[in-house]
């Protein structure tokens, strides 16, 4: 049985690839493992607009291409800015891609 062990572990010895320098801490580990990885950032297409060009202007004169432009906005009490903030954020968070 001794013959056995031995014959399995020098086997295992004569495969025993290492796998790099050895890591001391947890603290060098988590920083090693920070510094290789990548960030992917999202694609978007070129001429993807974004809500906030469709919804608002602050060109001082009436913009069609908004929803709302800057003079409208001046105009408008505090429910009614409530009201577009509200639309406003409910299509940024709610609305597909």
């Amino acid at each position: 049985m001794g013959s056995l062990v031995q014959l399995v572990a020098g086997d295992l010895r004569q495969h025993h690839v290492p796998l790099g320098r050895p890591v001391e801490t947890k603290v060098e580990a988590a920083q090693e493992a920070r510094d290789h990885r990548t960030v992917q950032e999202p694609v978007y297409p070129e001429n993807r607009k974004l809500i906030w060009d469709v919804f608002f202007s602050t060109k001082a004169e009436d913009d069609i291409s908004v929803k709302y432009p800057l003079n409208q906005l001046l105009e408008m009490d505090r429910q009614g800015l409530k009201q577009v903030f509200e639309e406003y954020f409910c299509r940024v968070y709610f609305s597909e891609l």
